[in-house]
């Protein structure tokens, strides 16, 4: 089964946080990575606040992204699963952007794995979709 990784996940790979040895895991696991092709937009604008934050150098967020763009993640067109993302928006009054990765997972039959506990609840609190995200 193929694991949709959302960039709350994959951006554990580059940064040293809680989580960040089960992501690296991740990499290493058996079951194939995808995610939806704007990953690594939405990683480096993650990046990019790190930066005018200083919480990072540019320099170091700049590695960072490369490192992540050469992780063995599979990037799917997001454009198929825009209409699903907004339906579950809706439904579970959660950001379309986090719902897209929810509606590659359920078109693909795959399982989500993020690292936004918030979201993972929210979604763990329909039944429909409980089985289809797990948290990082």
């Amino acid at each position: 089964m193929s694991l949709v990784i959302d960039a709350s996940a994959a951006l554990k790979l580059v940064l040293e946080e809680e989580g960040s040895d089960r992501a690296r895991a991740l990499m290493s696991g058996a079951e194939p990575l995808i995610a939806p092709d704007f990953l690594m937009l939405e990683a480096a604008n993650v990046l990019a606040i790190m930066v005018r934050r200083g919480l990072m150098r540019a320099p170091d967020a700049q590695a960072s992204l490369a490192v992540l763009d050469a992780a063995p993640i599979t990037r799917m067109a997001s454009a198929p699963h825009f209409a699903e993302a907004y339906r579950l928006a809706i439904g579970l009054s959660r950001s379309a952007y986090d719902c897209l990765y929810l509606a590659m997972a359920l078109a693909e039959q795959a399982v989500l794995v993020t690292a936004d506990r918030r979201f993972a609840d929210a979604v763990q609190r329909e039944p429909a979709y409980a089985a289809a995200i797990r948290i990082l």
